[in-house]
């Protein structure tokens, strides 16, 4: 069985598994029963699809019903957002399939056209209240999309841009004991894309036309905030976890391929502990995946101070570097989802005579376009150098 959801009432264990996850070595998806639990190797298997799924999620219980349900996306040929339900604790299941987003149009500052999937990808559901559902897929343009759902999955909206900024990273909803909700999500934006005419190597047709992946950037903020009002409305939108190698100038190599040539935090799963505490588990690649817990209500404080008494620790002060896009990352060892990095702010002594130091900020004499960033502090160029007091 591996990881799985235990089902209270009917004292039952589910787990969904896909083309890319069961090991039957076939197209398909399907779903596994047991009353041992993840140790059963003889779960009663139930085959629900021959097509290509992937990005399934576990098992979700409805507060309100004997529904389950979970979401899928499949993969071949057109990626299609998938909500999969069922009345009888997993015995029979009913499917219902999402509308695409739009997908990125090529305006400035782009030259290229952003890895897409299709648009309907990893999609993830959340139930807000009795009846009314929220599903948010991942997609290539500049904010997340979702759906809404007013009869517990039988029906869904047309997907319609959410408040959650951020491209091309994975969604993840917890519904709390008490009825709020949590969002978790990489609230950044990558890099332009740039003209694939020009790139060298050249990255192939499947990336010049949205299908294949290039390099994904700015994967190193992971955020999360919560509602108390069904949905209606968001409130934290706070950094839980900053990329602990995020300013390495090796990042692309950092760790090695062998566990995950994706070195982000994104890939959420949460889960609610006793006391008000998450457990987050996020991150891909050993070198930057991590589990933390953190207090609830740590989302709603309206403060916070950064005295640099500990360096730059809690600031991202690295600028990229142009390097091999993403899909040469087999031939080149690494890379999945990043360009390598190199410094962009430094302290140095206070120019004014203090004790102290301030931060220094430049434009580095490079060829290519930089960007650079200091703690999502709006910060994104800089033509000259500046000076910022630790005060």
């Amino acid at each position: 069985m591996n990881s799985c959801t235990y089902i209270d009432e009917a004292d039952i264990y589910l787990s969904a598994v896909d083309t890319y996850s069961s090991g039957f070595g076939q197209d398909g998806l399907w779903v596994l029963r047991s009353k041992i639990g993840p140790d059963d190797e003889d779960p009663e298997i139930i085959k629900l699809s021959d097509e290509k799924f992937g990005d399934t999620f576990l098992p979700v219980k409805s507060e309100f019903s004997n529904r389950v349900w979970f979401t899928a996306q499949q993969s071949d040929p057109t990626r299609t957002a998938t909500f999969f339900y069922s009345d009888d604790f997993g015995l029979t299941w009913s499917r219902r399939e999402l509308p695409a987003p739009p997908q990125q149009e090529v305006v400035y500052p782009h030259k290229g056209r952003r890895w897409s999937k299709f648009n309907g990808t990893e999609p993830y559901a959340v139930e807000l209240s009795e009846s009314k559902m929220l599903m948010l897929l991942r997609n290539s343009t500049d904010s997340f999309y979702q759906s809404f759902s007013y009869d517990g999955g039988d029906t869904w909206t047309d997907p319609e841009p959410s408040i959650f900024y951020g491209v091309n990273t994975t969604p993840f909803l917890l519904r709390l004991s008490d009825g709020r909700v949590l969002a978790f999500w990489n609230n950044t934006k990558p890099l332009p894309q740039p003209s694939y005419d020009t790139l060298r190597p050249h990255p192939g047709n499947a990336v010049v036309e949205g299908r294949g992946e290039n390099a994904f950037t700015n994967r190193d903020a992971a955020h999360v905030a919560i509602s108390d009002d069904g949905g209606e409305s968001w409130k934290g939108f706070r950094e839980v976890l900053l990329n602990p190698i995020r300013n390495s100038s090796d990042f692309r190599y950092f760790g090695g391929a062998k566990y995950s040539a994706d070195k982000s935090v994104h890939q959420f799963q949460a889960y609610e502990l006793p006391q008000g505490k998450i457990l987050l588990s996020l991150g891909q690649n050993i070198a930057s995946r991590r589990i933390l817990i953190f207090d609830i209500d740590w989302l709603t404080e309206t403060e916070r101070k950064e005295d640099f008494i500990e360096g730059l620790i809690d600031l991202t002060t690295y600028t990229y570097l142009k390097s091999v896009p993403g899909c040469h990352m087999w031939e080149v060892g690494n890379g999945h989802c990043a360009y390598n990095r190199t410094y962009a702010a430094v302290p140095v002594p206070d120019p004014e005579g203090g004790f102290g130091e301030v931060l220094s900020i430049k434009n580095l004499p490079m060829t290519e376009p930089i960007i650079l960033s200091v703690a999502q502090a709006g910060i994104s160029r800089c033509q000259k150098e500046a000076t910022f007091r630790s005060s």
